[in-house]
């Protein structure tokens, strides 16, 4: 993790290297027999013990200044390189007959100097304009729908004309953002604008919704065969939806569907079966009485009454 240059031999007990990191970590150096000097009888030409130092690497960002009219701007200190925190102190000096207009890009308002923080890349503008031209500012309102905020970078409202400004969203808790309305449209976060003219921007949140854990259908649907003179009885399992609390039996005779009610029961008597009629039976579990988050309806099972009226039949 580092390039090895300039080794000198001090004395016979005593080395010098420079060690050039390639990046932040950690950085071992193991000096081998070998490459010893100054120890003509060889009797102390032994490796040296393997040493281990850790590298911080400080992050360094790139400060861009750019002039609009005529002026300058000066820098202290000189960039545009700086390490991570640096504060630097930026002077505009206007040309002849010209005036100072403000700063735009990332950072805003009409201090002179400006001292800013070096805590990331940065682009900043300087506008200069004749003595003799009004300056042109412009307002930025940004209204929020919902629960969330909007940061404007740099702060205003109030910017010079042609002044870019960066809004971020964050939506609040359990809030997703829906887009940009107004003198903004789409979902850009954040979103860059130019100001070249009073500007009313709205963010809309809304709550996220959370879909529901599908409820699996019952198992082992059950009908009896004959069993009863009166009626059919079907049973079923409903271990796999274990966060139902209602059931709905679905019964098909030919083309005719029936649903009964939602029941809290693990069973229904099918009372108005009819003798010599197969039906089919399928189960369907929900979360409440009004079908909140219904499965699908289970495999079927066949059942009938006793085509008997004499006998009963009891399946086995």
């Amino acid at each position: 993790n580092a390039a090895v240059g300039n080794f000198v031999a001090v004395d016979g007990a005593t080395y010098t290297f420079d060690l050039t990191p390639a990046g932040a970590g950690l950085i071992t150096a193991d000096i081998p027999a070998d490459v010893c000097q100054g120890d003509p009888g060889g009797l102390n030409n032994m490796a040296a013990p393997q040493f281990t130092i850790t590298y911080t690497l400080t992050p360094q960002y790139t400060l861009t200044t750019t002039v609009v009219g005529d002026g300058t701007v000066t820098a202290d200190p000189a960039g545009p390189t700086y390490d991570e925190n640096t504060q630097v102190q930026l002077t505009p000096e206007p040309g002849v007959d010209q005036i100072f207009v403000g700063w735009s890009g990332d950072a805003s308002g009409t201090a002179n100097p400006l001292t800013i923080t070096m805590d990331a890349d940065k682009n900043i503008t300087a506008t200069f304009q004749d003595d003799s031209e009004p300056i042109t500012t412009y307002t930025l309102t940004t209204t929020v729908v919902g629960d969330g905020t909007v940061a404007a970078n740099p702060a205003g409202p109030v910017y010079v004309k042609d002044a870019q400004v960066e809004l971020t969203v964050t939506p609040g808790a359990d809030q997703k953002f829906d887009g940009w309305s107004g003198d903004a449209t789409g979902m850009d976060n954040p979103l860059t604008i130019t100001m070249t003219a009073d500007m009313n921007i709205t963010a809309t949140f809304s709550p996220v919704v959370v879909e529901p854990t599908p409820i699996a259908a019952p198992t082992n649907v059950e009908a009896t065969d004959g069993t009863y003179l009166t009626k059919v009885m079907v049973t079923w399992d409903a271990s796999t939806s274990p966060t139902a609390t209602h059931y709905q039996v679905k019964i098909v005779n030919g083309l005719i569907e029936v649903l009964t009610p939602w029941q809290t029961a693990l069973s229904l008597a099918h009372t108005s079966a009819t003798q010599g009629v197969t039906y089919t039976y399928s189960v369907a579990a929900a979360e409440d009485d009004q079908g909140t988050n219904a499965s699908a309806f289970s495999a079927a099972d066949t059942g009938e009454i006793t085509a008997d009226g004499d006998k009963k039949y009891y399946k086995v």
